[in-house]
């Protein structure tokens, strides 16, 4: 615990002066509709058409990268085994697609065998409930919570595998006015956005086992995109002490 807390106060708490009330007040709403969709998801599930999509009235419900039948949830066992039908009989999966340009192409199915037992159609259910739960209003956190950014604008101080700090870049600007005499009048401002993203993975050891402490705050900015070019970030405010391992032995 004591090499834990020496990490945060050398990686992490340098870079809190970086969050905003304007994040701060996101995420507090964010949270909101976050408590609704928990106890909604159960009915909202029920109005996904045979693709997995949600009507486009619900898409704040649905994730906004993928629909709601996604095979590793099945066939990688992450569903209870109670849950888990032969996917692959009914469905070809395509991974989501994201590109360097922020373009993106997201997560869907084609129907290979689209006659569903009563057991199987009871399953489904459960596996996009469950998948809508992993992920729970993120196409609120998307479009509403979300932020439109170019990567010109951005900061970077760190972008590595395991961290990530990265903000809206200071800029310098000058206004012409006039005085009463009409003689020309300059003045410098300064101005600063308020985006940013932290991201770590900091490994650590409790009671003998290794996890990842996780940390995601502010927008998924990603630096790495197409320079010049306006893409969307959604919120984070993901904060996880016990997540799996990442780290490479």
């Amino acid at each position: 615990m004591t090499g834990l807390l020496s990490q945060l106060r050398e990686k992490v708490f340098p870079y809190l002066y970086l969050i905003t009330w304007k994040w701060v007040w996101t995420a507090f709403k964010d949270i909101l509709f976050n408590i609704i969709a928990y106890i909604t998801n159960p009915i909202v599930v029920l109005f996904a058409d045979k693709y997995g999509n949600l009507p486009h009235s619900l898409r704040y419900w649905q994730t906004y990268d993928n629909c709601l039948d996604v095979e590793w949830m099945v066939t990688e066992g992450v569903v209870p085994k109670l849950f888990r039908y032969d996917f692959n009989k009914h469905y070809k999966y395509h991974y989501e697609v994201k590109n360097d340009d922020g373009t993106l192409i997201p997560g869907h199915v084609d129907i290979l065998d689209d006659t569903f037992t009563i057991k199987e159609r009871i399953q489904r259910y459960f596996c996009r409930l469950l998948w809508l739960n992993r992920n729970c209003a993120y196409g609120y956190s998307y479009e509403v919570s979300g932020i439109d950014y170019t990567t010109m604008d951005m900061e970077v101080i760190t972008n590595t595998k395991h961290e990530r700090v990265v903000y809206e870049g200071e800029s310098e600007y000058t206004t012409w006015t006039k005085d009463a005499s009409g003689i020309p009048v300059t003045t410098s401002h300064h101005y600063t956005g308020g985006y940013f993203a932290l991201k770590f993975e900091i490994p650590w050891y409790c009671f003998g086992k290794k996890f990842d402490f996780d940390i995601y705050l502010g927008w998924k900015i990603n630096p790495s995109l197409e320079r010049g070019r306006t893409t969307k970030a959604m919120l984070a405010m993901r904060v996880s002490p016990f997540h799996s391992w990442k780290w490479e032995d």
